[in-house]
């Protein structure tokens, strides 16, 4: 049975630190947006420091799943429209998968646009040429962005220094600041490149985990939470808001639904179809350490 730190180990040993948020974006593989497991994530970092290496990374163990570089546009995701209707578009592929946008913050506005709508409601509606086509796309986002001026100003990053306005920063369920590899921890990078290069193991791997997300995903589509559970889950993030609401993203209710998310993905990823007090203790202690990520 894999667990997260099993799939850290096997999938990014190239990729060294931000520990906390590996393991959140691999536990995202197991969430299902079909039964309204939503949890977006938006990884903030400085330039070069394999934020956009990891989340395309992932891309490689969900077999319906998309990576959208650079310079993305509206067109690249949800097709060119004719007079006869779209053509096209990367939505099509992660339908109850993973979208991965590379450099949000590089985006025009219309996909920005689009992203928001996805975001909120699983749908977009186009409008072009005198029709009107609704898009269907259960999927949960990954997203990468570097700070104003692309590099923190400070060893300590602040919530002012992401570039997005409150409409489109306040739809994401985690914002995560992505720290830049310390001087420190550069001899580690013979080993990485060693692993990193051993491309036929780095494969087999890959499909390894791939299968087994699929499996988990596959036998276990709908995970209870249990009331307790709930409440627990509830009762902790209304400690967020009282404790950190100056100090980190808007804390709302999203925050709830994507907590509930990542237990249920830690359930699954465990072959269960019921979250447990355990699954609490794993993913609040994740959250914390992501909150410990910004003071």
């Amino acid at each position: 049975m894999l667990k997260t730190e099993h799939i850290q180990k096997i999938v990014a040993p190239y990729i060294i630190g931000n520990e906390a948020i590996k393991k959140l974006i691999f536990l995202q593989l197991f969430t299902m947006p079909n039964q309204g497991e939503k949890i977006n994530v938006l990884l903030i970092g400085d330039t070069a420091s394999g934020k956009s290496d990891l989340a395309q990374e992932t891309t490689k163990l969900c077999y319906n799943s998309a990576f959208m570089s650079r310079g993305a546009s509206e067109a690249g995701l949800i097709g060119i429209a004719t007079r006869y209707g779209l053509q096209g578009g990367i939505l099509k592929e992660v339908d109850n998968g993973l979208l991965v946008i590379d450099e949000l913050d590089k985006t025009d506005s219309n996909l920005r646009k689009s992203i928001i709508q996805l975001m909120d409601c699983y749908e977009l509606r186009v409008a072009k040429f005198g029709w009107t086509q609704t898009i269907q796309a259960n999927c949960n986002l990954i997203c990468t962005a570097n700070p104003r001026g692309n590099n923190w100003l400070s060893t300590r990053p602040t919530i002012d220094e992401v570039p997005f306005n409150p409409v489109l920063l306040n739809r994401f369920h985690i914002v995560a600041p992505f720290k830049s590899l310390k001087p420190e921890e550069y001899d580690k990078l013979v080993k990485s490149f060693m692993q990193r290069n051993d491309k036929k193991k780095l494969d087999e791997f890959r499909s390894k985990v791939a299968d087994f997300v699929a499996e988990a995903r596959d036998k276990y589509p709908e995970i209870k939470v249990p009331e307790p559970v709930l409440r627990e889950a509830v009762n902790y993030v209304k400690k967020l808001k009282a404790n950190y609401s100056n100090k980190i993203q808007h804390i709302s209710p999203r925050q709830i639904h994507g907590m509930l998310a990542l237990l249920q993905a830690s359930a699954r990823m465990s072959f269960r179809d019921t979250v447990n007090m355990d699954d609490y203790k794993h993913i609040s202690q994740l959250y914390t350490e992501i909150i410990n990520l910004w003071l």
